[in-house]
């Protein structure tokens, strides 16, 4: 047994760690008490849609005022560095890529900038972030290197129910909506 799996058994040990741990999450969120509530206050003022510069993602793009990826672009500057990272080293210039639940395009814009020959596939199923999609494939100029979806995607033929968050629907999922931060909404 490995020394975390010991750790989390044993109830001695929770009890040791439980009061400094208790003290550093209510810490932690009381020094981002006052962010959250200029991110929650912008949700609830902007009207329509923002647009952004994404410098990992070599572009600008749209977003709903509601998008928790908004809200972490503007509380962190950034948006899964390490994953744009592991994309472009898996990123084959003369491939065709495809890129299932596209969302706004972060991936498909910053793929079809770095195609030679290559083009993209994006699927997007929902209908406000399909809009999106489009509008950032326009506003980043690479309409020519990709292929618009919008519908689901899958190895079946069949109907399938979608299960959206509106304003959030980066969380869409066909397995009915778990993420924590929009479970009940």
């Amino acid at each position: 047994m490995d020394l975390v799996n010991f750790a989390r058994r044993s109830r001695f040990i929770r009890s040791v760690f439980s009061l400094p741990l208790y003290g550093r999450n209510r810490w932690m969120g009381y020094r981002q008490a006052p962010a959250k509530a200029v991110l929650d206050r912008v949700e609830g003022l902007v009207a329509s849609d923002v647009r952004l510069r994404v410098e990992e993602f070599d572009g600008e793009f749209i977003l709903g005022p509601r998008s928790h990826i908004l809200r972490r672009l503007l509380s962190q500057g950034f948006y899964e560095p390490q994953l744009e990272q592991l994309f472009l080293t898996h990123l084959t210039p003369d491939r065709d890529v495809v890129d299932v639940g596209a969302n706004v395009g972060f991936f498909s814009v910053l793929a079809a900038k770095r195609l030679t020959t290559g083009r993209v596939l994006a699927a997007e199923p929902t209908t406000a972030a399909f809009s999106r999609l489009s509008q950032n494939v326009t506003i980043n100029d690479v309409e020519t290197k990709v292929i618009l979806y919008n519908g689901l995607v899958s190895n079946e033929t069949s109907l399938a129910t979608l299960d959206i968050v509106p304003g959030r629907e980066e969380y869409s999922s066909m397995g009915g909506i778990v993420h924590p931060s929009v479970v009940g909404q």
